[in-house]
């Protein structure tokens, strides 16, 4: 394709030249001799260029294209890296507060647990006669026979 373009941009190069060499012999009607001069006046075309030239600027284009898809690529991975960073974060926070959370529970358990104990002794010592005992001059105010009850009124400090 590129020989198409070359011998395309070799042909209008000759036409041009073609007419440039009969408006300076002065061949022309003047209608094409004032086109002619304005084109000069408003051309900023450069001299076709060589085939070295050519293939230099292609060879850049190429190269340029290269650079661009690598720092796509490279743009693509430093993204990705990134979301993972993020997710791992926000993990890494909610496993750390889930942490706190089940070392406080197992402490709560613990406590339970003691006090489940407690409780458990409690109900072993309510089966003894000494307990009931206990329970009854506490709660109803009994006393066995023979036994003295002294009470003191709480002074007011």
């Amino acid at each position: 394709m590129s020989e198409e373009i070359r011998e395309i941009y070799k042909e209008e190069i000759e036409e041009e030249d073609a007419d440039a060499k009969a408006y300076d012999e002065g061949g022309m009607d003047e209608e094409a001799a004032e086109f002619f001069e304005e084109l000069e006046e408003e051309s900023n075309v450069p001299a076709a260029p060589s085939d070295d030239d050519f293939e230099e600027r292609v060879r850049a284009r190429k190269a340029k294209v290269r650079r661009k898809k690598t720092a796509r690529k490279y743009l693509f991975v430093v993204l990705i890296i990134a979301a993972f960073a993020v997710i791992a974060t926000m993990c890494g926070r909610e496993i750390v507060k889930l942490k706190s959370e089940n070392a406080t529970l197992q402490q709560e358990q613990k406590d339970l647990e003691k006090e489940r104990d407690a409780l458990n002794q409690e109900v072993e010592e309510s089966d003894s006669r000494e307990f009931i005992q206990e329970q009854i001059k506490k709660q109803m105010g009994l006393l066995n026979p023979g036994e003295l009850l002294f009470t003191f009124d709480e002074e007011e400090e």
